[in-house]
């Protein structure tokens, strides 16, 4: 279900420039609700995607820390933190969210044992 719901949502993952388009596309970006003269300070989703892809993305979470040890301590750390789980969850659907973005565009299959090593600058 997943799955479909993706390709349907995302017919053309190329057409994201970076990661922060394709969980934006989701809906699962932070933004603070403001009006006028007021400023909030309390972060939220922003929901401003595709309803039909958050909802199916909110089971993968539930699987993910159950099956991940990746995943697993992510969550964990995010309650040791003293979110919600709600917040933990949702949290982890972005960090999901990321992840299918990066495998999705480089094509290649899933690693859990994969670390991510940023380059260093190139100086001139």
């Amino acid at each position: 279900m997943v799955l479909a719901t993706l390709l349907g949502e995302i017919p053309d993952v190329s057409a994201f420039t970076n990661h922060k388009r394709f969980v934006a596309f989701a809906g699962l970006d932070a933004s603070v609700r403001e009006s006028g003269e007021f400023q909030g300070t309390r972060m939220h989703i922003s929901k401003r995607g595709s309803p039909y892809l958050r909802r199916a993305l909110w089971y993968c979470p539930q699987a993910a820390k159950r099956f991940d040890p990746n995943f697993h301590a992510f969550y964990q750390r995010k309650l040791q933190e003293g979110k919600h789980p709600k917040v933990a969850t949702v949290a982890l659907m972005r960090k999901l969210m990321v992840t299918i973005y990066y495998i999705w565009r480089s094509g290649k299959s899933y690693d859990p044992k994969y670390v991510w090593h940023p380059m260093a600058p190139k100086h001139a």
